[in-house]
């Protein structure tokens, strides 16, 4: 998935409230064959350092997130409500049908590095991209990133930490193909109407 594709996808935004964080909601949330999931760790870990999300639509199945090590959790951290501090990588576990996948991911963390997403046990071809880095004030940071794996019903997000990590918010979408191609060819037509129209009005004027 290109840089290009990705951006594209999410310059027509979906028109639902945004949440806390969610700053760019990808236009497909909410059709059918997309899943969303978010996690606001709203309440303490269940079970040996896991959360499941405090919302999620997905028809595959349930997704969980949890640390490799141990994580505590904050109910106040930095301006902040329910904040997941770690110092380990934390696997992020998304249910999808079989074939080729998209996801895009959004975080909010608070810490001295940045994490890194990449794909962890999958079977086939994957690639991971940062698209966007936004500087949310009081040491909070937000991330965009846009994955795909070519066999979406192996794997899991890996979400890589250096030193101790702080999360608020973990959103995530997946938009499995063909949904992927024909929502893209949906943009695209969308973006050539408007360019018509604009050249009608500069026409006319």
């Amino acid at each position: 998935m290109s840089r290009t594709t990705a951006l594209l996808i999410f310059a027509t935004a979906w028109p639902a409230a945004v949440l806390a964080d969610d700053l760019y909601p990808p236009w497909f949330r909410g059709l059918p064959g997309t899943a969303y999931q978010e996690w606001s760790f709203n309440v303490a870990p269940q079970g040996y350092y896991e959360w499941y999300p405090d919302l999620f639509d997905n028809p595959y199945g349930t997704p969980l997130a949890f640390s490799l090590g141990e994580a505590l959790w904050h109910d106040e951290f930095m301006g902040r409500q329910g904040v997941m501090q770690t110092e380990y990588d934390v696997i992020i576990y998304i249910p999808s049908g079989p074939g080729v996948r998209h996801d895009y991911m959004q975080f909010t963390w608070h810490g001295n590095n940045p994490p890194y997403l990449y794909w962890y046990d999958a079977l086939g071809p994957t690639s991971s991209e940062l698209l966007l880095t936004q500087d949310l004030g009081s040491g909070w940071t937000y991330q965009l990133w846009g994955t795909w794996n070519a066999f979406g019903g192996t794997g899991c997000l890996r979400l890589g930490t250096t030193g101790t990590t702080y999360f608020d918010q973990m959103i995530g979408d997946l938009m499995p193909e063909p949904t992927a191609g024909v929502l893209l060819s949906l943009a695209l037509l969308l973006r050539r109407r408007c360019a018509g129209s604009v050249r009608a009005v500069s026409a006319h004027k």
